[in-house]
């Protein structure tokens, strides 16, 4: 959507009608807004999580979480405190990362890992 109205009509095999352009303006306008929102709430979140800088650098440290705001959602999930959780094991579970153990009378039954943790499984998965 960065691209102009005019560019749009360069690339496509036909002109726009002038009520496509329009849209297309519109269109534009609503993302350029939603774009100076998400920007403003990420400064937001930068500055509210301030208070983290040494767990978010300790955190960029894993491969796979670069950004600063990638490190802020995983506190913003789990906190700091991990003494609430007495192993990995533990932390990982309660994040819905690993499959459930079901087993009866020595008999194993296979199962998906846990619909648990909504927001931090997904973006770790």
């Amino acid at each position: 959507m960065k691209a102009k109205v005019q560019d749009l009509e360069i690339t496509s095999d036909c002109e726009l009608t002038p009520q496509q352009a329009e849209k297309i303006r519109v269109i534009k306008d609503h993302y350029d807004a939603l774009t100076i929102c998400k920007e403003d709430l990420e400064q937001m979140i930068r500055e509210l999580g301030g208070e983290y800088r040494q767990e978010v650098e300790l955190i960029q440290t894993v491969l796979g979480f670069k950004e600063e705001l990638s490190a802020l959602r995983v506190i913003s999930e789990i906190g700091c405190d991990m003494t609430v959780f007495d192993s990995a094991g533990k932390l990982c579970s309660w994040a819905g990362l690993v499959p459930a153990n079901n087993e009866s009378a020595g008999k194993k039954y296979s199962t998906h890992i846990s619909k648990d943790g909504r927001y931090l499984n997904p973006f770790l998965v």
